[in-house]
């Protein structure tokens, strides 16, 4: 209707009419779009997800309607298109409709000042969960559209770091916080080891959200075990793949959180309404993977003091408090625990022995 009212004013209006007439449409669609936001449900996170990571997907997350809500907004951009109204031009001038409008446009490739443009909105976008979708759709093209310039802005990279934890910890819908967690792994990808490092201190100790601590060391042991399989001779410094990895990750991983967890511990119930256990779980899946795979010592981690420096910190603590409960009714998180142990103990007497 939109479409046809503008069309009629410029076949029949002089300039003046032509002009009022489009910033008039225009106020209407930016409010119309922005106030139906939450009602759009176009799936644009799990349709780019399901099309870039089809192994990982057991179950669809896209909404079953999905094409009414992207039909109706493709209807606007026929219109903006029929005011001669470019992506740029919507990002040059952005309001709160922009990154719908932007999302659903599909431009390809997307703008370069998108993100810098958008940084600020972006991140409202998220810390107030409006066109939630649109705002993550939007970040996962701007790392994933260009691989040849894998630059990622350094400031809207921390910034991003510092609200998506949030998201793929705390969110209602399993599929955002499994997103949101994708997401943080491909900003990261992107960025100086240096600041990768930074970035994954702070997620891997956040006491504000532990379900994050766990997570980060997943995301740790990618890193690592990307950086070690770059050759000596290339001559590339990284800091995954050097003693800086145990000298700045080593005094958070290799311990409990609080110091005092494994002692404060008096009932089944203490540990199954945990998050620790599987934290601890993580790291011993992280330690035991780098003794296999850094045969070439580049990060230390065979190092005799390193390997009794573990021992003290975290595997003797936990081996005495495995025994404790070893006669108690079987919890599923203790079995994992000490699987883990036992897997770390023969890979340490298989590198003694050598």
């Amino acid at each position: 209707m939109s479409e046809a009212f503008y069309t009629w004013i410029f076949k029949t209006g002089n300039e003046a009419n032509v002009a009022e007439a489009r910033k008039i449409i225009k106020l209407l669609l930016d409010t119309t779009v922005s106030a139906c936001a939450s009602c759009i449900r176009a799936s644009l996170c799990a349709r780019a997800f399901e099309m870039h990571y089809p192994r990982l997907i057991l179950s669809s997350a896209v909404e079953p309607e999905w094409q009414e809500g992207e039909q109706a907004i493709l209807s606007v951009l026929t219109t903006l298109q029929a005011m001669t109204l470019s992506p740029q031009d919507v990002l040059d001038d952005p309001t709160t409709s922009s990154l719908i409008i932007l999302a659903h446009g599909q431009q390809n490739p997307l703008p370069k000042d998108l993100s810098s443009k958008l940084h600020s909105m972006l991140m409202t976008s998220i810390q107030m969960n409006f066109a939630l979708d649109e705002s993550l759709f939007l970040i996962f093209r701007c790392v994933t559209q260009d691989r040849t310039q894998p630059d990622f802005p350094a400031d809207l990279a921390t910034s991003l770091c510092t609200v998506l934890p949030a998201l793929a910890s705390t969110h209602l819908d399993p599929f955002i916080r499994h997103f949101s967690l994708r997401l943080i792994a491909l900003i990261l990808a992107q960025l100086p080891s240096v600041l990768q490092q930074q970035i994954l201190i702070t997620l891997a100790s956040d006491t504000e959200l532990p379900q994050m601590r766990a997570a980060a060391i997943g995301l740790l042991k990618e890193f690592v075990l990307e950086a070690l399989q770059v050759p000596a001779s290339s001559g590339e410094q990284n800091i995954f793949a050097s003693p800086l990895l145990i000298r700045s990750f080593g005094p958070i991983l290799f311990r409990t959180m609080p110091f005092d967890y494994l002692s404060t511990i008096r009932a089944a119930g203490d540990i199954e309404k945990s998050l620790e256990p599987s934290r601890i779980a993580e790291v011993l899946s992280f330690y035991y993977v780098l003794l296999q795979r850094d045969r070439d010592n580049k990060t230390g981690i065979r190092d005799p003091d390193n390997i009794a420096s573990v021992e003290s910190s975290l595997l003797r603590p936990l081996r005495s408090f495995l025994e404790k409960w070893s006669n108690a009714k079987p919890i599923l998180s203790l079995i994992s625990l000490q699987i883990g142990l036992e897997r770390i103990d023969y890979a340490v007497q298989i590198i003694r022995s050598r």
